[in-house]
């Protein structure tokens, strides 16, 4: 016990103290503050326990035995109304907690599930603050939750970031108060972590807001995401200001799925090699500063769409190394303006086409979501139908065109795979019904349009989001004006959905 002479002293407040007794009292405060800060962290530990859950805490300083069978009450998990966030179940008690103030909630997972969920988490966040929080949890079961504490980074938002990644299951957590009187009762909490609904949108030609915010009412579920299209010159990839005016105070301003061209159509000069060679690096970098300054940045930049096919003066046939160093030259040109937080869409059509897509693949560092264009169309053999088919026949070969669609060469199966291989989640920026001149299109097809949502709604597949291709173009015709029965069956699965 430190005992301390302290006598008034008309000098100032700094050097009233000798250095060794400031330093003695600085610890007696410390000391005297700990317990209150020991509960402040213990309620918030309690409360990473509850909302991980999608609940809330009951907490009591002083705890007593629960009046019901149940958590203790210094960590009662109570269930959310929201039906997309996890749900908990509860096992009863075996004792009352101990009395005296909460101190320390621990909670681990039980079972073995837990290799398989760091396995499963994207290579962005291996070994951050969320990895070693689940590793300690298993590994050390006196650890208390979250590890070493941060103001910017509770427990409450790295289990909200682990049952996020972790994929719909039921996971079990122990979770035991401690308190000044020692340890209480462990309540298992079974967390259930359901299927998420994925983002859903359109692109409609002319850039008009107004027009995808009709299209979401008229097909009963309003517009998670809208995609634009710009390329036509430079100063169309550098973002100019009447584009920007449209989007930028619209309901799309932090929903928008830029899609950009890796060379302009009107600058024959302009080729992959020079934009590997750093020589554009300067436009892409104003373009991000544009979005950036028009709040913006948080855009999905769509860059290079359908680069394994041979009709884009960027395609990768021609160079694939090349074409790798210059996708990457433009997403460090969009991530060197500060305040940006764009995501980056690796986007080539479905099939083999041209090139093996994953022959330019840029790293893992570089794509954080990889998008497929998906259309109702399929080979000679398949369509355009018989003439005068019957209904039976139309109905074979539009489920021989599925098929096609996802057990073909660099099918959806492939594609699911390759997403899961480099930890990425799926999008469709393009897909939609389709007339073509020649006949290889499934026209008015209920059953693709009911293929399709069923994919995105398996979370199996790992759908993060699609946009409806509602437009008619030379190389074929998609809009659902000329399709009433597959406009029928999207609206049924959209609202659902």
């Amino acid at each position: 016990m430190f005992k301390l002479a302290l006598r008034r002293s008309r000098t100032p407040a700094a050097a009233r103290y000798s250095p060794s007794t400031r330093v003695l009292l600085v610890l007696l405060l410390a000391l005297a503050a700990l317990p209150h800060e020991l509960e402040r962290r213990s309620v918030d530990e309690a409360q990473a326990v509850a909302s991980s859950a999608g609940g809330a805490v009951a907490y009591s300083s002083d705890a007593a035995a629960p009046a019901e069978p149940g958590p203790s009450a210094a960590v009662r998990a109570e269930p959310g109304p929201s039906a997309a966030g996890p749900t908990t179940t509860q096992k009863p008690a075996t004792s009352p907690a101990p009395p005296g103030s909460m101190r320390a909630v621990v909670a681990t997972l039980v079972g073995n599930t837990v290799a398989r969920l760091s396995d499963d988490l994207p290579a962005s966040l291996r070994g951050s603050q969320a990895i070693r929080f689940i590793r300690r949890s298993r590994d050390d079961p006196t650890g208390t939750l979250g590890g070493p504490w941060t103001a910017d980074d509770p427990p409450s938002s790295r289990y909200r970031d682990f049952l996020n990644l972790a994929g719909p299951a039921t996971y079990q957590l122990s979770t035991t108060a401690y308190t000044d009187s020692g340890a209480g009762p462990t309540t298992v909490v079974s967390v259930r972590v359901p299927a998420p609904r994925w983002k859903s949108g359109v692109f409609v030609p002319g850039g008009d807001p107004a027009s995808y915010t009709a299209f979401g009412v008229s097909r009963g579920r309003p517009i998670d995401k809208a995609m634009d299209f710009l390329g036509d010159d430079w100063s169309q990839l550098e973002i100019p200001n009447w584009w920007l005016n449209q989007w930028a105070d619209s309901p799309y301003q932090t929903r928008m799925v830029v899609s950009l061209a890796m060379l302009p159509a009107n600058d024959p000069e302009a080729t992959i090699q020079r934009g590997a060679a750093g020589e554009y690096d300067e436009r892409w970098r104003l373009g991000a500063q544009r979005l950036v300054a028009a709040g913006m940045g948080m855009s999905e930049i769509r860059l290079g769409y359908e680069f394994n096919g041979e009709w884009f003066r960027w395609r990768a046939a021609a160079d694939p190394a090349a074409w790798v160093a210059y996708y990457r030259r433009i997403v460090d040109a969009y991530r060197s303006v500060p305040g940006e937080s764009f995501t980056f869409n690796w986007n080539p059509n479905i099939g083999r086409m041209e090139i093996p897509a994953e022959n330019a693949w840029p790293g893992d560092d570089y794509v954080d979501i990889i998008g497929l264009d998906v259309y109702d169309q399929a080979a000679w053999n398949i369509y355009p139908y018989p003439a005068r088919a019957s209904a039976g026949q139309r109905a074979r070969r539009q489920e021989k065109a599925w098929q096609a669609l996802l057990n073909g060469d660099h099918g959806l199966a492939f594609w699911g795979d390759f997403a899961t291989l480099h930890r990425k989640k799926l999008a469709f920026p393009e897909w939609g019904l389709t007339i073509r001149q020649d006949g290889q299109g499934g026209g008015d097809n209920p059953y693709y349009i009911r293929k399709m949502l069923e994919f995105c709604a398996d979370p199996v597949n790992r759908v993060e989001w699609e946009t409806y291709f509602n437009v008619d173009r030379d190389d074929g015709l998609h809009k659902f004006s000329q399709f009433p029965a597959g406009w029928e069956k999207y609206r049924q699965l959209i609202a659902a959905g």
